[in-house]
């Protein structure tokens, strides 16, 4: 994890010109870890996947929010695809950035670029849950 939480606070230094302390960064996965299904990190692209998500009585299956750090800070860019598999069929739904913030969009664009990739992560669950 050491060597994953210094990639990223490389990333953010770089692309977001904000240093982040390798201990907030490690807090951050760990918090991911124990509230999401899954966590990983590959080739600057972090992906959390979500439980089922259920929303007024219906199960949309789990979610996979694909955060592109290498990208982070660049305008007019999206920063994270989500990739939807929903239970009752066997392919995924995968939609690019397009998620309809709403409301959330201030919260969950200021979560990025201070580099709250948990706080980021929870605002598209809570999103997909509405």
């Amino acid at each position: 994890m050491a060597k994953i939480a210094k990639e990223i606070q490389s990333l953010f230094v770089k692309h977001l010109g904000k240093k982040i302390y390798i201990k907030e960064i490690k807090a951050m996965l760990v918090y991911l870890l124990d509230n999401y299904a899954s966590v990983s990190y590959e080739k600057k692209l972090l992906t959390v996947r979500t439980e089922e998500i259920y929303s007024k009585g219906s199960n949309y299956g789990s979610a996979d929010i694909k955060i592109d750090l290498k990208i982070l800070g660049k305008r007019d860019c999206h920063y994270y695809a989500l990739h939807i598999y929903p239970t009752n069929c066997s392919d995924h739904v995968y939609s690019s950035g397009g998620l309809c913030f709403g409301e959330g969009w201030w919260a969950s664009a200021k979560s990025l670029q201070e580099g709250r990739l948990d706080d980021f992560v929870d605002i598209v669950q809570q999103i997909l849950r509405t």
